[in-house]
């Protein structure tokens, strides 16, 4: 259900996708409570909900909620132990940052989160090196 929502963003249906977001929300949260916080697989998913929250609320012009669903998901991120995702939601929470009127703040998190991802990349699959790429892109726009 998690993807379905993320789907429902990137296709732009934002009624839908806030209409789901909620019960995900719930879902993901008692997920981790019984697993005792400890489950990497429902920190992921936690991550992953607050993500398409943060990103559907910087949309829509709810930064401030933005900035604690973004939050959230890093944080979430962080327990999963999946530095792709931690370099994922630092990405979302840098971008809502930089929404905000803060891009050196955004640029510090962006770069920080990189040499993170760098750090533990041994054997980088496709979509670690994808994510391993936006902090560059995003100094090249903040820069110019």
């Amino acid at each position: 259900m998690a993807k379905a929502a993320y789907v429902g963003y990137q296709a732009t249906r934002y009624d839908d996708t806030e209409r789901m977001l909620p019960a995900l929300i719930r879902e993901a949260e008692a997920a981790g409570r019984a697993a005792g916080g400890d489950s990497r697989e429902a920190c992921s998913v936690r991550a992953l909900v607050y993500d398409t929250a943060a990103a559907l609320l910087n949309r829509v012009g709810e930064t401030g909620l933005a900035w604690t669903a973004a939050d959230r998901a890093l944080a979430a991120a962080e327990q999963s132990g999946r530095p792709e995702l931690v370099a994922m939601q630092a990405y979302r929470l840098s971008y809502v940052i930089s929404s905000r009127r803060h891009p050196a703040e955004a640029l510090e998190l962006a770069m920080s989160a990189s040499a993170g991802l760098e750090l533990t990349m041994r054997d980088p699959d496709a979509d670690t090196l994808s994510v391993a790429s936006w902090p560059h892109a995003a100094r090249a726009r903040l820069e110019s």
